[in-house]
């Protein structure tokens, strides 16, 4: 679907879908939250997948059959039809249930965890990065299924009574997204999908101002290497040893895949603010995955961006098959299922 529909889908969600009769035949959604029925396919009872695939990212990367179970809506069950749609009175069962709702909010946590992120207040829903969210996030930005899951999960998150947790979730986000930009793959389904699940019109508006002010302090800056572009954020000085294939701005080799950090040598920070100064007085834009920035103490400070070609003075010139190898590289490595669906308009598929 365009986004036309899925703005359609949205608003439809927002009414709570007055179309849909309630099919009081289907209890299966109550009776897998109160530990009655094991999801299925290839599923488990609720409490055994808390317990046995928590942090098991594999397990909840590659199984397609759980997160309908987990967060059920009233749309169609999407690639699951083994499960179902969510009925009316099953909502009032699940909400008047303490465990469910218990169950409910591990299954949120479960999926936080799982893309990097932990639950700082239960009561505010307000999130935190926890300690393995660099590993965590990388597997978000090149596993673009994953975000209708998001999309399924913040509708789910509505339908239960747990609609303010919404917004801390997408303030988290948009934090992420546009400002650290460690998940800027997430960029056009938060945009156009995420932030349209918040029903309150005040508090969609003021997350879709924010988004949009962002995106205009958002800058590009030509590269100073063949094999990055190079982003500007507040990043303690340092440039990720996956951004370059060889030593030429570093003060060592940074052919390696690990995470630790390279620091630009003198001559290389000299050579880099000649650039940026030059490409700032030429007024020039580029990609919009890119940022321009200065530190808090006025030094220019850096973190890889994507390793498409990028250009210098015009000239395109050819990606190192070096550069592929670090943790920038990441956004190639996408399975078969995942191509093209970032800014496919797919967001309305319940997955």
């Amino acid at each position: 679907m365009g986004q036309g529909n899925a703005k359609s889908d949205l608003e439809n969600y927002r009414r709570g879908h007055p179309d849909l009769p309630d099919n009081l035949s289907i209890n299966e959604n109550y009776l897998f939250y109160s530990g009655k029925i094991p999801s299925v396919p290839d599923g488990d009872y609720v409490d055994k997948i808390h317990a046995n695939w928590w942090g098991d990212t594999e397990k909840l990367e590659l199984h397609h059959g759980y997160i309908q179970w987990l967060f059920p809506i009233k749309e169609s069950p999407g690639m699951n039809f083994q499960s179902k749609p969510l009925q009316s009175h099953e909502i009032k069962k699940i909400k008047e249930d303490p465990q469910c709702i218990k169950r409910f909010i591990k299954s949120y946590e479960l999926m936080l965890h799982f893309y990097g992120c932990s639950l700082e207040d239960p009561v505010t829903g307000k999130l935190k990065r926890h300690t393995g969210w660099k590993a965590q996030y990388r597997n978000l930005n090149t596993h673009h299924h994953n975000f209708l899951r998001i999309t399924r999960i913040l509708k789910c998150l509505g339908e239960l009574g747990f609609e303010h947790y919404k917004k801390p979730f997408l303030e988290h986000f948009i934090n992420e997204i546009w400002i650290t930009r460690e998940l800027n793959n997430c960029d056009d389904s938060c945009e156009n999908y995420w932030i349209g699940t918040i029903k309150d019109d005040k508090d969609r508006a003021e997350l879709e101002e924010k988004v949009a002010s962002l995106k205009k302090n958002i800058h590009t800056v030509p590269s100073v290497h063949h094999n990055s572009n190079i982003r500007l954020l507040r990043t303690n000085n340092t440039l990720l040893k996956s951004s370059f294939s060889s030593g030429a701005y570093c003060s060592e080799s940074s052919s390696s895949s690990n995470d630790e950090d390279l620091k630009l040598d003198e001559e290389g920070k000299r050579e880099l603010r000649q650039t940026i100064l030059a490409h700032s007085e030429d007024g020039h834009n580029s990609h919009d995955e890119d940022e321009d920035a200065k530190s808090d103490d006025g030094n220019l400070d850096l973190i890889s961006g994507s390793n498409e070609p990028s250009t210098t003075n015009g000239n395109q010139e050819k990606q190192s098959e070096k550069g592929s190898e670090g943790e920038g590289s990441q956004k190639t490595n996408v399975d078969e299922n995942d191509q093209g669906k970032k800014k496919s308009g797919n967001d309305t598929e319940n997955c």
